[in-house]
Order: C-alpha cells, then sequence, then structure tokens
C-alpha cells in the first residue's frame, strides 16, 4: 500500500471521526500499517512487550543473556543500545498491510453502509436515567456493584489460571466490560447514562481516547465501544482514589467481604461527588484561598455558574447609547472559578474564552480531581501555574476528601515579550517549590503563593528588559525597588540579561 496515499486517508478519516468516535478504535490498524516497518514491532503492527524485546534480543544480540537474571531485566538498555548501532532506515514509499486491517475496513464500511449517516446519543431529549457503578479487581479476585431499578446489584469472584500472567490493567477493565455485559443482560442499560467508577487510571483513559497502545486493552476498548453502540447508551469512566473503592465497598467485595459500604445499606450517591464544587465538599478551601489571595490591590469575586458567562467575561453592567442600544461595560477582576467535576469542562471552555478576549484579569481554578480527562486539555494548554494538592497534605483539603484537588493559575498576559507567563523559568521554579512545600511543609505555601501574585502583578509596571530579566531567572520573587529601576539604564539591563 502506498504511505503517502494512506497517510491522507488516515488524516480524512480522523477528521470524521470527531463527529463519530465510535470509528477511533477502528483506526488503530491503520496506525499500525503506517509504522509497520518501525523496530520492534510484530506482524499486527503493535510494538513489542517486555517478553517480546527479550525473545528477540536473544535472537539478534549475541551477548545477551536471558537466563541471566540482571540482564532479563536490563532489556530496556541492549534495547537501547540495539537502535542505536542498527542505521534508522528512512520510511519506505509502500508498507505491508497488518494482520486485522480488512476486518477494520469491513466494520467501518459496516457502520456507514446506510444511505444516511449513522445517529449516535450526544444528549437525551427526556429526562434520562442514570446509572452509578463501581468495580474493582484486587489480586486474584473481582468486584463490582452497581444500580438497578430493583436496588443494589453485585458481582464478585475469581480470575481463572489463564490470566495469572496478565496485568492489573487488563484485569480492571476486563472486569469492567464484564459488569457492562451483565448490566446489559439484565436489561439495566437501556436509555441510561452509565458512570463507572474505577481506580484505574488507565481504563479511564484508554476508554476516553478510544484506543490504547495495549492490544489487550484495545479489545477490551473495542468491545465497549460496540455494547455501547448496541445498546444506544453513553458510558463514561471515572478515575476514582483507592481509598473511596474501599469505603464504597467494591474493593471489599473484590475479596469477598460483602458487609462494607453499600453492601451493608449505604446510598449509592454518598460516594459520587461529581456535583460537588470544591467549596460544597470544604468551606475552608474559600478561606484558605482568600487568605493569600487577598494580598494584591484587586477584590476577590468567587463566581457561580451565572458568573461564568458574564462577570468572568469582564461584563460590568452597561449602559443605553443615544439610539437605544445597549452598550456593556468592561472592568477587569480577579476571578476565582470553582466548579463541580462534572461542569468543568464547560466553565474552563469560558475560561479560555474570556482570557482570549480581556487579557488584564486574573484567573484562579480550582477542582477536585475528578472526570479530569475531560478538561485537562484545556488546563494544561492555557493554564500558567498547576499544582496539585493531595488530600491529607493541608488542613483545609483533608484525606476524606480521597482525590487531589486541582488549583490552577491563569494570569493576565504580558504588554511585552515573552507575552504571557506560561513556561518561563520563573514559574517552572515556582511549580517545583509549591511541590515539595506541599509534601513537606504546607504551612509556607500560603506565604509563596502571596509573594507570587504580588510579583504577577509587580511585573505589569516593569520595562521590556526588566521583565524578560527577571522571568528568565530562577532565584525568588523579588521585585527591584523603584529607585533601583531609575539607576539601572537599558545598557545595564541588557548585559545582565
Amino acid at each position: 500500500m502506498g504511505r503517502k496515499a494512506l497517510e491522507k486517508d488516515r488524516g480524512f478519516l480522523i477528521h470524521i471521526a470527531r463527529t463519530f468516535p465510535m470509528m477511533v478504535p477502528y483506526l488503530r490498524r491503520i496506525h499500525n500499517t503506517l509504522e509497520s516497518w518501525r523496530l520492534g514491532r510484530d506482524r499486527e503492527g503493535w510494538t513489542f512487550s517486555a517478553s517480546d524485546w527479550v525473545q528477540y534480543l536473544a535472537e539478534v544480540a549475541d551477548d545477551f543473556n536471558p537466563e541471566k537474571k540482571q540482564e532479563r531485566k536490563a532489556w530496556k538498555d541492549w534495547k537501547v543500545k540495539l537502535v542505536a548501532s542498527e542505521q534508522s532506515p528512512d520510511a519506505p514509499a509502500n508498507v505491508n498491510a497488518v494482520e486485522g486491517l480488512w476486518e477494520d475496513m469491513l466494520a467501518l464500511d459496516a457502520l456507514f453502509s446506510d444511505h444516511y449517516p449513522t445517529e449516535r446519543l450526544v444528549r437525551g431529549n427526556k429526562i434520562m436515567r442514570v446509572v452509578y457503578g463501581f468495580g474493582d479487581a484486587s489480586g486474584s479476585g473481582f468486584g463490582g456493584t452497581w444500580e438497578s431499578k430493583e436496588g443494589i446489584r453485585y458481582r464478585f469472584g475469581l480470575w481463572g489460571s489463564d490470566l495469572d500472567d496478565s496485568s492489573s490493567n487488563n484485569r480492571e477493565l476486563r472486569n469492567l466490560s464484564d459488569m457492562l455485559d451483565q448490566m446489559e443482560k439484565d436489561g439495566d442499560l437501556a436509555g441510561a447514562e452509565i458512570f463507572i467508577f474505577t481506580d484505574n487510571s488507565t481504563a479511564e483513559r484508554a476508554f476516553f481516547k478510544g484506543s490504547s497502545k495495549s492490544k489487550i486493552l484495545h479489545g477490551l476498548v473495542l468491545r465497549l465501544r460496540l455494547l455501547e453502540m448496541r445498546s444506544k447508551v453513553k458510558i463514561h469512566f471515572v478515575h476514582v482514589a483507592g481509598t473511596r473503592m474501599q469505603g464504597q465497598g467494591s474493593d471489599a467485595l473484590s475479596r469477598g467481604n460483602l458487609t462494607e459500604g453499600v453492601m451493608r445499606g449505604e446510598a449509592m450517591t454518598s460516594f459520587i461527588p461529581l456535583h460537588l464544587s470544591a467549596f460544597d465538599r470544604s468551606n475552608e478551601v474559600k478561606d484558605w484561598i482568600s487568605s493569600w489571595l487577598n494580598a494584591g490591590s484587586q477584590p476577590i469575586e468567587y463566581l457561580d455558574p451565572v458568573g461564568w458567562f458574564d462577570r468572568g467575561q469582564d461584563l460590568d453592567n452597561g449602559t443605553h447609547n443615544c439610539d437605544g442600544m445597549w452598550v456593556p461595560k468592561y472592568k477587569k477582576g480577579l476571578f476565582v472559578w470553582s466548579p463541580p467535576p462534572a461542569a468543568a469542562h464547560i466553565a474552563l471552555e469560558e475560561l479560555r474564552r474570556a482570557r482570549h478576549k480581556r487579557q488584564d484579569s486574573t484567573h484562579i481554578f480550582v477542582c477536585p480531581r475528578l472526570m479530569y480527562p475531560y478538561w485537562q486539555r484545556h488546563i494544561f494548554r492555557a493554564a500558567d501555574l498547576i499544582v496539585e494538592i493531595k488530600a491529607g497534605q493541608i488542613p483545609e483539603w483533608p484525606s476524606e476528601m480521597h482525590e487531589p484537588l486541582i488549583l490552577a493559575f491563569f494570569f493576565p498576559f504580558i504588554r511585552c515579550k515573552p507575552w504571557q507567563l506560561k513556561g518561563c523559568p520563573k514559574l517552572l521554579e515556582m511549580e517545583i517549590v509549591l511541590r515539595r512545600l506541599f509534601k513537606n511543609d504546607p504551612g509556607a505555601t500560603g506565604s509563596v503563593l502571596r509573594k507570587l501574585c504580588k510579583f504577577t502583578e509587580g511585573i505589569k509596571d516593569l520595562s521590556a528588559e526588566l521583565v524578560w530579566s527577571l522571568l528568565q531567572k530562577r532565584q525568588g520573587l523579588k521585585l527591584p525597588s523603584p529607585k533601583s529601576r531609575k539607576r539601572r539604564g537599558p545598557q545595564m539591563e541588557k548585559e545582565e540579561r
């Protein structure tokens, strides 16, 4: 097959997959075909596993002895040596189709065989039934609980000998797949939106992306996508802390204990805080933020969902002009966004829109780390500084909160180079310092955050050369005094730079 032509076809299919995400698993073997010429790929185009690399090195490397335990553990070092010794070939003009590509093409053809595009459920136009479930696989056992019309249902058992050598990721995702199959047989999926909670982040991300680099996990994701299309339901995987799984009872259920959490009568919804913001779960978090954010000259404005669309966009009322047209007024501010995890992606979309239009305001985003893949990309693309506070690191966010707290800073843009604080050495240093302080001395984090807010507010009055010099250095958050600024001429600032 022509590699360039196949790359163009893949790009077109990826474009269509934005509308039809059920296509994503069927594109994996196209990717594998395009990369099949590289070193370390099997007949189906999948990358070698650790055991495959050990076997391959035993065949091609004369000095590699897989019977020695030390050499077998150091297969990565041998792999690097092998890749460095061999001259990497240029990409060929043609590539060979991997095994399974034809089946994927038949599946795509079946998906789009109708004259009109296939319909999929985006959101219900009626009141939908929401189903919550927890699944866990620990050691040799597995367990799962979910809500049904009749009450709490559950399943548990032991893995067979065929999974003795399987990974924990495989067991976790397989347990969730089997649980959903059982829910489909029992009739608990019809017309429902399913939220499945797991303490395995790999399962959450693999299903969210629609694919996985692991052949086994990819097959399980494909199985779940087919179930989603077949039952006309919408499935969400949500990663939660292991301590929450223990309190909910699924962790004990996987070991055969039927007397924990929901199994002893506790409500399923008491373990699902997707609708609660950080301030709803802990009032002390709001007081803690106010303690170090009040250091600036601007008053703090805590936004509610209505404020995301008006005051968060710098709108401050307005007046009618002589023609009777409404003319809005804009006023910069210091805004704190605290959405619940289920609505975090909507709040971040509005935050990024507001920051793009009005570039003089400061935005602080705080949210528990739940449904993270849904809004993680917004933060990493736009936030100047991201801090993850683990449960129990500060008194305001105790260990009973289970999941970490995400704190992101969106500072105003700068009117000179480098135009924004994101990626500057000064901010990278602050990220490392704060991470260490939250781990070793949480009480000192407030003063550092207060200095950081003052620093970012003070640099707007400095010259372009001095701003560049300050942001490139990694020594503290001190601003030069006004007198020293006068004594320092442009030539001195350039020499220091």
